[in-house]
């Protein structure tokens, strides 16, 4: 029995609008192919024996004909190569009448099987010995997909491979999503490796018997996710070998200053100025007391900065300092108890539950103190 390579990407989301970059959506959404062309070019350089795409390869069921055909042209030359290339939707491609896959395109491509089929289907490749099983996302499912895996009988020593769009249910995954399976059924599921989609940030699952992970997005999509990367797979004889491999060429981040450390507007513009790179997006937090008066609306900075960085935006959440008592910290004026009720809800909430506490307090105190905020 050889070793085998598998390829692990997803979450491509190809036509993607990406509003908030303004001007700069459309260079991003071409950024978004010309990524998925280099993890392409990565597969063929490195002669892997297949490719698993695992949802959402396009951001909707209607992208545009050249988007697609790109696409598209690039897997068939990565099957022309001799790589098999297979590929299950997600929650933005998702089976239905008149979905990307149904598109005539598809039809007769060699080396390329879309799981197009609801629930769960099969691939075998006898020479190898691997079975891949796909998941055809087409919606809200209930209860545990993998418990619905029937694996069936198999030559001993055949491997098993299954491609998943969906969310393990244990702490901290979104309670909202439509596809998931409990880590004590992964446990028992059989298979050498689940190659999951979903999570846009690479995501290591695997247990003793099981080998799994989020592959992540390859290329940047939103603040807050840790993306760029694809996995690289190897199942050997013996165990398994499972790598992320940094890809992307742009990157979201956030930088956080404490404007008590800060003489004046010109120091805080030299600070953002240092973060300047045209392939990032900055997310600016201002914090801590201000000696000095920043200018009313975050705009003005964000503009003057626009063209250094991929995109910028500011968040003023600072607190002006004051000759006498403070506003906000005096009880029974309306923004004192504003703020003190707010920093109450606030006070050992964790997740998503702080971070709409601290958005609560930013956007309030904005509309007391007459500042503009979005």
């Amino acid at each position: 029995m050889r070793s085998i390579r598998l390829l692990h990407t997803g979450d491509v989301h190809l036509g993607a609008k990406f509003s908030f970059l303004g001007e700069r959506g459309r260079e991003h959404r071409r950024q978004l192919l010309n990524t998925f062309s280099a993890v392409v070019d990565m597969a063929r350089a490195q002669q892997v024996d297949y490719f698993l795409v695992c949802g959402d390869l396009f951001d909707s069921n209607r992208p545009t004909r050249a988007t697609l055909e790109e696409a598209v042209g690039l897997l068939e030359r990565l099957g022309a190569s001799g790589t098999e290339v297979l590929l299950v939707p997600g929650t933005h491609d998702r089976l239905g009448p008149g979905c990307v896959y149904d598109d005539g395109i598809w039809e007769g491509l060699d080396h390329l099987h879309v799981f197009r089929e609801e629930g769960w289907s099969e691939v075998s490749f006898p020479a190898d010995r691997i079975v891949f099983h796909g998941w055809g996302y087409g919606g809200e499912h209930e209860g545990d997909v993998l418990a619905e895996l029937r694996l069936g009988e198999a030559k001993p020593g055949t491997r098993r491979v299954a491609l998943l769009h969906g969310t393990v249910l244990d702490r901290g995954s979104p309670a909202e999503d439509e596809v998931g399976f409990l880590r004590s059924t992964l446990e028992a599921s059989g298979l050498d490796y689940l190659a999951l989609g979903h999570w846009h940030s690479f995501r290591d699952l695997s247990t003793g018997e099981v080998g799994c992970a989020y592959c992540g997005s390859p290329e940047a999509l939103y603040p807050g996710q840790e993306s760029g990367k694809v996995v690289m797979v190897t199942l050997h004889p013996q165990g398994r070998e499972i790598k992320p491999i940094g890809i992307g060429k742009r990157s979201f981040q956030r930088l956080e200053i404490d404007l008590q450390a800060v003489a004046d507007e010109g120091a805080l513009r030299r600070l953002i100025r240092e973060r300047a790179d045209v392939d990032r997006y900055l997310e600016v937090v201002l914090k801590g007391v201000c000696a000095w008066e920043l200018p009313p609306d975050p705009r003005v900075l964000e503009e003057e900065m626009s063209r250094l960085f991929l995109g910028i935006r500011l968040r003023d959440e600072s607190v002006p300092a004051t000759q006498g008592p403070s506003p906000r910290t005096t009880r029974g004026l309306v923004t004192g108890e504003f703020v003190r009720i707010a920093k109450e809800e606030a006070e050992g909430a964790e997740g998503e539950r702080r971070r709409l506490c601290d958005e609560a307090l930013r956007l309030g105190l904005a509309y007391l103190e007459g500042r503009k905020a979005d």
